[in-house]
């Protein structure tokens, strides 16, 4: 056996050792030498050669004879022998791999119309790696795989986390190791060196290299043995952008770099002048040294030295140099357009890496810091258009969020201004400031009041006149004059502790509770005030508040409710006591003046309905898990928002104590407020505001619903009553009409529902305005139901494996018709083409079905296939009818190209994690949703319907039914609770999350995020 070993880019050397690797990238070449009766060898076996390195075979004149002969060329691997590389040695090893591993591992290896790239399998590797350190007990998950970052990014991922964990020092340090172990050369780009331990310590002489090895090596990024040091995987010198940076940062400079540091090496030892630089090699040398102080080891610099002090002894060796560095300069132009392209690649794979971990950041902390998550998705957007930045800007639907940054520790009181501009903010310790909530780009308050100490309450005056504040303070109550709110002036004190304050509705009378007694006190027209009354009743009186209509007074406290007769202060007041023990947090009326929500200290929150006599009715009690601070009622009154110390705004319905929705922050929530506009208000920890627009857009109606556009615009049927509604405004949605007959003649449009698997619904909504149900077919086990667009046939489904025919021309009196029995199982979905030709029909026995409906009373089978490997549960044409798509609990999806009427060779759709349940086609035929049990919506370009492209991943909490609006660039998702319109638009929604973003993300928030790229604010 003969060995040789590349030990520059330009030569072999014979070595008795071997260099194999599992990537492939090896420059050693092995030879068998196979002697005859003493001859020299007749032939000659190269082993694993790469197709760059063969030009420098044919230098040798031994190898080159051999060449011709015996030689096998290995292509790129085929898509069955790559299923084979990663599922056979998991299985050797005992491992299991989860249903969508491996087609999702092959479809990031090898995009769809390309072929395996060779260097992408190192790439391969080191995912199945890190996917088996996330493995759950023996089986390697997605959710595993999806932790590296995918195929293209695992390796830089592993390399970024190792880098990022060093000290200054220790990256520094990196840096000039992992140079070091690169071999730049001229035109087989840069490959992996092996070199000794030795020779590091003397070319890296820095206190932290121990470390810096042991963590790469950890890492499995460098491969150490006693003697020698190499990078393990030659694919992390282009998969990883930071180290590609370097490289190509000074890619000429490195390779003069590495040839100086062979050359120190063969000096050495001998010190044989021979041997020292001369020339234009010295000049380069030399110069590259000038410009990287430090980077030199002891070695390279005595070596330098000696060729320097042997230069100088002639001038000779001056002009050879003149000569040289003039083909130096034409060389470095030529090489300069090549370096900016591979910079360019660089810095694009780089922008790629970081848009997508800035996204895939965005979801976590949507939940808790939304405002921040909105600006975080555009920008990581602006870096790079990646499906995961793309899809959570989608995501960053309505409510949108404006954040006021106030400053100060907690916000404790919140008051809107009549005006419903102007909001007052106070804090615990001693902060109040005056904001405009009309323009969310403001970065400074309009006015700051000179408060001081614990900030309790704040109150504006109702009516037009002189704008009058009330802030209660430690120790004192003080009314200003803030109709100039940049110079805000004090108009009245009012001694003594007091907690709370509440004007009357026609703002002539000031209540305040303070550590004794509710008083109350006439107000002037300039903010004067003069005593009234005294109202006892309270050891500590924290909250006062008059009813909307100004006949009822509350006041509370010490664990106590009392309503009182404002025009009758004289007469006994209603009281209401919490549960022994608990204090009082928060108490509030509704606008009607007879709803009245109350919280106290033990999680307790109630909601009492009043009479005219003031009597409290029995409380509706919404379920709760822990302390609520902030109470307030929407304007219409239907709606109660609470905040307190589980970190998020809960919005129930007032009438029944129902959770509609909640709003998430990263604090406790401390005070709450509405405008007239339906926004939302809260304050918290940390001295900043949100403030929630039209976060009702959330809310929906439980029950039957059905899903499309019946007519222009999208429209959702929900129960008790059903009620249609129109959602082509993305951020809001309105009632059209509830149930009920119709006002006037119309023409009949039939709408269908499936009701809990018990009854096929039909409804005439020919009057948007009133829909009005027509008839309810019960059906044990229903499943699915669908009407032939002519509207005189229904066919439905069940979990028997039954496909009924039902004759609905007298829509209220349905005639069953036939029912079709075949291996069905179950009947999970049905479909009509739109021009009626063409139904399909899926099923649980992994069926797709074709069917000739032109005669729809009559269905005639044209195809069937079982390409799904579990139950089918959608099934859905294409507007043009000429693509059917299907998805099941296999998690996939799969188009079928249906114009010859055959269900042959379907194009898969694959990325969910779950099973696909839910699919919508765009009224325009270019794009496709699918939905599934991830909590994901994918949405597709079909552009090249043969090879669909993922543009975005959206995530919903809940199962989803989606479905596309008439202009097919909006589409809903109706959940269980939830019915949300999402924008395709990214431009449209990168224009309201600026719009309402308020104050713009920090540049300590950038650097968390970004590192230390430049800082780039997206609004």
């Amino acid at each position: 056996m003969r060995c040789w070993s590349s030990t520059s880019s330009k030569s072999f050397s014979r070595s008795a050792r071997t260099n194999s690797s599992a990537s492939g990238s090896s420059d050693t070449l092995c030879a068998l030498a196979s002697p005859q009766d003493g001859q020299a060898p007749r032939a000659l076996v190269v082993l694993g050669v790469r197709a760059d390195f063969y030009g420098h075979l044919l230098a040798h004149p031994a190898l080159a004879a051999s060449l011709p002969d015996g030689q096998v060329t290995l292509g790129p691997m085929t898509a069955d022998e790559l299923h084979v590389a990663i599922e056979r040695p998991a299985r050797q090893a005992g491992l299991g791999l989860e249903p969508g591993l491996v087609e999702l591992l092959l479809r990031d290896l090898t995009p769809p119309g390309t072929a395996a790239d060779p260097g992408a399998l190192p790439l391969l590797a080191h995912a199945l790696l890190v996917t088996w350190q996330n493995r759950q007990g023996r089986l390697l998950t997605v959710a595993g795989y999806q932790l590296t970052g995918g195929i293209r990014a695992a390796v830089a991922t592993t390399a970024e986390r190792a880098f990022g964990s060093l000290d200054a020092s220790g990256k520094d340090a990196a840096r000039r190791l992992l140079l070091r172990l690169v071999q730049v050369g001229a035109d087989t780009g840069q490959t992996r060196r092996r070199v000794a331990v030795e020779q590091l310590y003397r070319q890296v002489p820095d206190p932290a290299l121990a470390d810096v090895l042991a963590v790469f090596v950890r890492a499995r990024l460098l491969t150490a043995d006693t003697a020698t040091v190499e990078i393990t995987h030659e694919a992390l010198l282009t998969a990883w952008p930071r180290l590609s940076g370097w490289i190509e940062a000074d890619r000429a400079g490195l390779a003069a770099y590495q040839r100086l540091a062979e050359a120190a090496e063969a000096w050495r030892p001998l010190r044989s002048r021979a041997l020292l630089y001369q020339g234009a090699p010295l000049v380069i040398a030399t110069a590259w040294a000038a410009d990287h102080t430090g980077e030199l080891g002891p070695a390279e610099r005595e070596f330098l030295d000696a060729s320097t002090s042997e230069q100088q002894r002639g001038t000779r060796r001056l002009r050879r140099l003149v000569a040289v560095l003039s083909v130096l300069v034409l060389l470095s132009a030529a090489a300069t357009g090549t370096a900016l392209w591979q910079r360019a690649e660089a810095r694009r794979a780089q922008d790629i890496a970081v848009s997508q971990k800035v996204a895939g950041q965005v979801a976590v902390l949507r939940k808790t810091n939304p405002a921040l998550a909105m600006q975080l998705a555009l920008a990581a957007y602006r870096r790079a258009q990646t499906v995961e930045a793309r899809g959570a800007v989608l995501d960053s639907i309505a409510p949108y969020v404006t954040r006021y940054a106030g400053g100060g520790d907690w916000v404790q009181a919140l008051a809107v201004a009549p005006d419903q501009r102007t909001l007052a903010m106070g804090t615990n310790n001693g902060i109040t400031q005056l904001w405009d909530v009309t323009q969310p780009h403001r970065q400074q308050p309009l006015g700051v009041l000179p408060t001081s100490g614990h900030i309790s309450a704040v109150a504006f005056r109702p009516g037009p006149a002189t704008r009058i504040l009330f802030t209660a303070e430690t120790g004192q109550g003080r009314l200003w004059d803030v109709t100039k709110s940049e110079h805000p002036t004090e108009v009245a004190r009012l001694d003594g502790a007091i907690r709370g304050g509440a004007f009357s509705p026609d703002g002539q009378v000031l209540a305040t509770g303070d550590s004794d007694v509710v008083r109350l006190w006439r107000v002037g027209p300039s903010g004067s005030v003069t005593p009234l009354t005294v109202l006892p009743g309270h050891g500590v009186a924290e909250f006062v508040a008059f009813s909307p209509d100004g006949a009822s007074l509350l006041t509370g406290g010490n664990g106590t409710v009392l309503l009182w007769d404002a025009h009758d202060l004289d007469r006994p007041p209603t009281q209401i006591t919490m549960n022994a023990g608990e204090g009082l947090d928060a108490a509030v009326f509704g606008p009607d003046g007879r709803t009245l929500a109350v919280s106290g200290s033990g999680y307790d929150l109630r909601i009492y309905h009043v009479d005219a006599d003031r009597h409290f009715s029995t409380p509706v009690r919404p379920a709760t898990s822990d302390m609520l601070f902030g109470l307030a009622f929407s304007p219409d009154g239907t709606i109660l928002a609470t905040g307190g110390n589980d970190k998020r705004i809960t919005l129930y319905d007032a009438a029944t104590g129902r959770e509609l929705a909640h709003l998430g922050l990263s604090s406790r929530l401390l005070s709450t407020a509405f405008t007239r506009d339906g926004d939302v208000i809260a304050g918290g920890v940390g001295g900043s505001v949100h403030v929630w627009h039209d976060p009702l857009s959330l809310l929906t109606t439980r029950g039957p619903r059905a899903v499309g556009p019946p007519g222009p615009e999208l429209a959702l049927l929900g129960d008790r009553p059903t009620q249609l509604w129109d959602v082509t405004d993305p951020g809001r949605r309105m009632l059209v009409g509830v149930e009920g007959p119709g006002a006037a003649e119309h023409s009949l449009r039939l709408q269908v529902t499936v009701a809990k698997h018990k009854a096929v619904t039909l409804w005439d909504i020919g009057d948007p305005t009133h829909p009005e149900r027509l008839v309810e077919l019960p059906i044990d086990d229903l499943r699915a139901a669908a009407l032939h667009p002519g509207g005189r046939i229904l066919v439905t489904g069940d979990n028997a494996g039954h496909l009924m025919i039902w004759d609905v021309s007298k829509p209220r009196d349905p005639r069953w018709l036939k029912t079709i029995d075949k291996d069905f199982d179950d009947v999970n979905s049905i479909a009509f083409a739109d021009n009626g030709a063409l139904m399909a029909t899926a099923d649980t026995n992994h069926g797709i079905w074709l069917w000739n409906t032109t005669d729809p009373a009559n269905p005639l089978e044209l195809s069937h296939s079982t390409a799904h490997t579990e139950a089918v549960v959608v099934a859905r044409f294409s507007p043009n009818q000429q693509i059917l798509v299907s998805a099941g609990y296999d998690w996939t999806a799969r188009l079928w190209d249906v114009t010859g009427r055959k269900l042959d060779d379907p194009v898969t759709l694959v990325g969910h994690t779950d099973a696909v349940v839910g699919a919508s086609f765009s009224p325009d035929g270019k794009s496709l949703l699918t939905a599934g049990l991830d909590n994901t919506i994918r949405v597709w370009s079909l552009a090249d319907r043969r090879h669909p492209e993922l543009t975005a991943v959206v995530s919903d909490p809940e199962l989803l039914i989606p479905a596309y609006a008439a202009d097919s660039r909006r589409f809903a998702t109706v959940g269980d609770t939830l019915t949300r319109v999402w924008d395709t638009d990214v431009e449209a929604v990168a224009g309201r999350i600026c719009a309402f973003a308020g104050a713009r993300i920090s540049p300590e928030e950038w650097r968390q995020h970004f590192g230390d790229d430049a800082y780039e604010p997206p609004c």
